[in-house]
């Protein structure tokens, strides 16, 4: 069989654990002299990266943009898997190797904890999308993240016309940051994400309806009452261009809904907003819609290509790994995050990722309300997880929300357990950045 004939999303030939991760922790982030540690517990000095075992994918403590994660084919950055390492001890109450610890041995099987979480992301994901068929897995890893290498296994969605696409970039938001204006924090404050079961959360907003095969049909130019405009964009499957006074809002409402704020340093200017984001956010604020496109289709799922794979969707046990959900995570970035378009030198977004995104949002934000209304300062909040920032004695309430609305991560009592006996991370007293992150 030819390569080309293997499928993707129904692969044969399974053999297990076909791509084996580890950890290296640089001393610096130049990325010279460290400590490697590998799954089984054990741990060895090297003077740089070219003493890594080349059998196996190092995840490593190195920012995104350092040179050496592109130079090495096996070595990766903190965000490869589009959360960082320290997010991922969190949430299974894992003491982070990648933080000063008592002893060496100690750190080792932590580490080694760790490298056995990222070997079951890049084993379930080789087997969901065919790459440990015929030794592809070392072919098909080849991007600095995993969201990428699984989006060149997906079709590609298509594209809509130039002006079309100008709106929906402007009316794309990946995730919402009311907090980002806060550039300093006390140091007596921690930050926790609170997680959904991500492969469930994924699967439901999959599943819901969007503009995919279908003409759009541009309006403008006419004299028209607002309020019945307003009705009929809502009813429809539209992305208007708007005006939004917030004037008549209560500040904690505009700012929780952060329309614009998604926590980039260099965001888009937006004037557009598509149907799911418009019926929520008419209920806060006075709009009045200038022009607006409308979709001539029937809205309906994506079609299964690019739905979660089957070894996903299928298994109910899928839902009980984490691993899973880090995998169902990066599929959906895949589909949704907006592209490079080198032609016009923008970026893009297709329609489908658009729509979800907003969809994501919306839900998102009736649960961030309620964090507000119990005292926590929101932070970030999409695709599934909720980062606020409280004080210590908080997380007694805290553990309360996360039960009451079904978040499933992280472990709570492991944090608060870490901090009455001094090993967590100190939290606050920092300068927050503007520029993206994974949750």
């Amino acid at each position: 069989m030819d390569n080309e004939q293997v499928p993707l999303h129904k692969p044969t030939g399974i053999r297990p654990a076909p791509l084996p991760c580890a950890l290296v922790a640089f001393e610096s982030d130049q990325g010279r002299a460290g400590c490697c540690y590998l799954p089984d517990g054990q741990y060895q000095q090297i003077e740089g990266p070219s003493q890594l075992r080349n059998d196996i994918l190092w995840l490593s403590n190195l920012p995104a943009l350092e040179p050496l994660t592109h130079l090495y084919p096996n070595l990766r950055s903190r965000v490869y898997l589009n959360r960082r390492p320290e997010d991922i001890c969190r949430d299974l109450a894992i003491t982070n190797p990648l933080e000063p610890a008592p002893g060496i041995e100690e750190t080792a099987n932590c580490a080694a904890r760790l490298s056995s979480v990222f070997t079951r992301v890049t084993t379930i994901a080789a087997r969901a999308y065919g790459w440990d068929v015929y030794e592809m897995g070392p072919l098909r890893v080849r991007e600095p993240l995993l969201m990428r290498d699984i989006e060149a296994s997906l079709p590609t969605i298509a594209s809509v016309e130039p002006e079309l696409q100008r709106a929906l970039v402007q009316a794309y938001q990946g995730f919402s940051a009311p907090d980002t204006t806060q550039y300093y924090w006390s140091p007596n404050h921690i930050s926790i994400t609170l997680r959904f079961n991500e492969l469930r959360y994924i699967n439901q907003l999959l599943s819901a309806p969007v503009p995919c095969k279908g003409k759009w049909i541009k309006v403008q130019g006419q004299a028209w009452n607002q309020s019945e405009v307003l009705d009929y964009c809502l009813a429809r499957p539209t992305v208007v261009r708007a005006s939004i006074d917030w004037s008549n809002t209560s500040e904690q409402e505009s700012v929780l809904a952060a329309f614009g704020m998604s926590g980039q340093a260099k965001g888009s200017q937006r004037r557009w907003l598509t149907q799911p984001e418009l019926a929520w956010i008419s209920k806060l604020a006075r709009i009045e819609i200038h022009q607006f496109w409308v979709f001539e289709g029937n809205l309906q799922p994506l079609s299964d290509e690019w739905q979660l794979p089957e070894l996903l969707k299928d298994r109910p046990q899928a839902a009980l790994s984490y691993s899973a959900g880090l995998v169902a995570h990066n599929h959906f970035l895949a589909l949704t995050e907006q592209k490079w378009d080198r032609d016009n030198k923008i970026m893009s977004a297709t329609a489908p990722a658009t729509w979800l995104r907003a969809l994501d949002r919306a839900m998102m934000y009736q649960i961030a309300y309620k964090a507000e209304k119990k005292g926590f300062t929101v932070q970030r909040y999409g695709l599934g997880s909720l980062q606020v920032r409280i004080h210590p004695d908080q997380i007694a309430q805290l553990e309360a929300f996360r039960q009451e609305n079904g978040f499933l991560y992280p472990d709570l009592k492991w944090i608060q357990d870490q901090h009455a006996l001094n090993q967590a991370p100190a939290p606050g007293a920092v300068k927050k950045k503007a520029g993206w992150h994974p949750l």
